[in-house]
C-alpha cells in the first residue's frame, strides 16, 4: 500500500554503483516499516470541500501528488482513478505459474 501511494519514492534506483550516493535515501524499510506499520486517512469536510490528512506511523505526511499535508479529496481520486475503478482483484490475487 505504501508503494502504491508513492510514499518514500526514491529519486533514482538503488543499484550497486549508486549505493554510496543513496545512503540517505527515503525508502529505508528499517525506518518505514520495521515490525508493523499503520496508515490512516482522516477525512475533513471543510467549507472549500473535502480534504484528506494522511498519517503514517502516526505522523502527518505529504502525499507525493499533494501540495500539503491536507490534500483535497478530488486530487486523490483523480490520481488514483485508474486503480480505484479498474482494479481486477481476481487477477491480483491469483497465482501465476507453478510453485
Amino acid at each position: 500500500m505504501i508503494s502504491h501511494l508513492g510514499l518514500y519514492k526514491p529519486a533514482s534506483h538503488l543499484t550497486a554503483d549508486t549505493f554510496e550516493e543513496n545512503k540517505n535515501r527515503s525508502w529505508r524499510t528499517s525506518d518505514i516499516d520495521c515490525f508493523a506499520s499503520n496508515l490512516a486517512f482522516v477525512l475533513f469536510d471543510c467549507a472549500d470541500g473535502e480534504h484528506v490528512l494522511t498519517l503514517h506511523q502516526e505522523h502527518a505526511i505529504v502525499m507525493p501528488m499533494c501540495q500539503s499535508e491536507l490534500c483535497p479529496l478530488r486530487v486523490l481520486t483523480q490520481h488514483f482513478n485508474q486503480s480505484i475503478h479498474n482494479c481486477d482483484y481476481s487477477d491480483m490475487c491469483s497465482l501465476r505459474g507453478e510453485l
